[in-house]
């Protein structure tokens, strides 16, 4: 009887670290989609869709060098180079290391 209890606790603790797992998955990969698509409205010049992905990028993790780096590159592309420069900043703050930061 305490070997079937102590395999069902086990059983749970698996399930529940795959569970919380898929989550983590889940949402690295939904922020990499709001990326992807921002990345595709700013080639084709479409400022207001591509800074709503990003932004929507930014609510999964508020330091996405990647998504703060393109947001400062819309505003590049539309002269706004005071915002533009606040944007890389913020790249490089999160990640001193971001070699994409202009």
């Amino acid at each position: 009887m305490k070997s079937q209890l102590f395999l069902w606790r086990i059983f749970l603790i698996q399930g529940s670290i795959g569970i919380i797992s898929f989550a983590c998955d889940s949402e690295q990969i939904r922020k990499q989609r709001f990326l992807l698509k921002g990345n595709e409205a700013l080639a084709e010049r479409n400022y207001e869709l591509a800074e709503k992905n990003f932004n929507e990028a930014l609510k999964f993790d508020s330091c996405f060098a990647d998504a703060l780096n393109n947001l400062g590159t819309a505003q590049y592309q539309q002269k706004n180079y005071a915002e533009a420069l606040e944007y890389y900043s913020k790249a490089l703050g999160c990640n001193p290391e971001f070699r994409y930061a202009l």
